[in-house]
This record gives C-alpha cells, sequence and structure tokens, in this order.
C-alpha cells in the first residue's frame, strides 16, 4: 500500500492540505478575539492599540460617539455598550467564517476574505496605515485557505465509493 488512493492525494498530501486549511481558517478566530480585545480596549479607554482591530470597529465607536452626541446624550455606558455589540458581531462573523472555513465551506472563507480586505479599505479611508501591514499578511494566510478546500474535494470526488 503506497499510502495514496487511486485518482486521489496520498494521505501525506491531505495532512499537507488540512494542516494548511487549519491553519488558514483559524486567522478568522484571530481576527474575532483580536477585533473583542480591541473594543474592550477603546470601551475601558485603555489606549491606543488601533493596530490589533478592525477599522469597521473603530468605525462603529466614531459612529456611536456621533449618532450619542446628536441625542445629547453623555453616558459613557451607553457608548460602550453600542460599541461592544457591534464588535461582538462582526466578531461573530468572523468566527461563523472560520467555523464554516474548517467545514470546508468556501463560500464562507471567500465572504470573510472579501470581508476583511473590506475593512482594510474602511483603515484607508480613516488614513490609519499602520493596521494595513497585519492587514497584508492575514489576506495572504487566509488565501491559502480556499486552494486547500478545492483541491480535498477534488480529491473526495476522485476517490472511489467504498
Amino acid at each position: 500500500m503506497s499510502g495514496s488512493s487511486e485518482g486521489g492525494l496520498s494521505l501525506k498530501d491531505t495532512a499537507k492540505l488540512e494542516s494548511r486549511l487549519l491553519g488558514s481558517a483559524c486567522w478568522f478566530y484571530w481576527i474575532a478575539i483580536l477585533a473583542i480585545m480591541h473594543g474592550g480596549a477603546i470601551a475601558f479607554k485603555v489606549g491606543d492599540v488601533s493596530f490589533i482591530g478592525l477599522g469597521v470597529t473603530r468605525l462603529i465607536d466614531q459612529t456611536g460617539r456621533v449618532l450619542l452626541s446628536n441625542l445629547g446624550a453623555t453616558s459613557p455606558l451607553g457608548l460602550s455598550i453600542y460599541s461592544m455589540t457591534g464588535t461582538l458581531v462582526v466578531s461573530g462573523i468572523f468566527f461563523a467564517c472560520g467555523y464554516l472555513g474548517l467545514r470546508r465551506h468556501l463560500w464562507a472563507f471567500i465572504t470573510g476574505i472579501c470581508l476583511y480586505a473590506l475593512d482594510m479599505l474602511v483603515c484607508i479611508m480613516m488614513a490609519d496605515y499602520i493596521p494595513l501591514i497585519l492587514h497584508t499578511g492575514v489576506i495572504i494566510a487566509l488565501l491559502r485557505g480556499p486552494g486547500s478546500i478545492i483541491k480535498l474535494k477534488q480529491a473526495e470526488d476522485n476517490e472511489p465509493a467504498p
């Protein structure tokens, strides 16, 4: 036995693709976790940690400030609740992309990559250029996932029936 199936991938190649998929999909979890940490830092006024967060969470925070000031509200608690709710929703989306990506849902990977690329544009619009380095590296890592999914699905389609 050579460790490969007819028309399929060898066990070593399959393991390599699975590992690449895992490494890529886990970046969605990191995006979600760092966004939550960034949201907490904003809510508790820890300092400027914008390089670890998402542009959209900063946009949510700024929108909340404008909305609350227009309503005449000055409560920092209201802003914190608004910002953290938005951050948790956005983080949940990225978490879901990672979860579904690990289950080989190509659409989830592509959606997550597109959303993260859009977030990169938000950073550019906000003239916040430091996060662009992190965004670029993460997008490169994320792009390994869809190719792995495609190759693994092709190998499964080529496997003979038991």
